[in-house]
């Protein structure tokens, strides 16, 4: 897996940040093979830093790979062919997207957004507006969030709509 996806799985990656790990290693590879803390501490807080090669050195890539690879997703980076240029575009674009099958290109690309502590009543008109976006030629995006977002992205599987996450 590139590391743009391993990246990804970190529970404070975002797009600033990789950005910022480019800007001082040079490649997140390079970043991922550093160990010397201080590079990290001169971009982040200590405790960020630290944080981050906690992780770097828990996560089981080779496994996670294997994961991916038995559920048949694929992780497309911000640096790929694949990667959809409109979310290039974007203020704080995703650094990767884990996808199932292709990337539809003559689709219209919506996003559902919501709160992560949602109610009875949110789940159910968000199964509503996916419902009713499935007569169209659409693409839920989803960021895989808690709540709202989970919702829409499942009921967009659940109606035959392409999502990507």
């Amino acid at each position: 897996m590139k590391k743009e996806g391993l990246f990804s799985y970190w529970q404070h990656a975002s797009f600033k940040r990789y950005r910022q790990l480019l800007d001082v290693f040079g490649s997140l590879e390079r970043a991922f093979a550093n160990t010397d803390q201080r590079k990290f501490v001169s971009i982040w807080k200590p405790e960020l830093a630290s944080d981050f090669l906690n992780w770097k050195y828990s996560i089981d890539e080779t496994k996670l790979e294997q994961e991916l690879h038995e559920r048949g997703i694929k992780c497309i980076g911000y640096t790929h062919p694949e990667f959809p240029e409109f979310l290039g575009h974007l203020h704080d674009p995703p650094v990767a997207l884990f996808v199932r099958g292709t990337i539809p290109k003559t689709h219209t690309f919506v996003s559902v957004v919501g709160t992560r502590k949602y109610s009875s009543y949110g789940r159910r008109v968000t199964h509503m507006y996916v419902r009713e976006l499935s007569r169209y030629t659409i693409c839920i995006v989803s960021g895989l969030a808690f709540g709202i977002d989970a919702i829409a992205h499942r009921a967009a599987l659940e109606f035959g709509i392409p999502t990507i996450a």
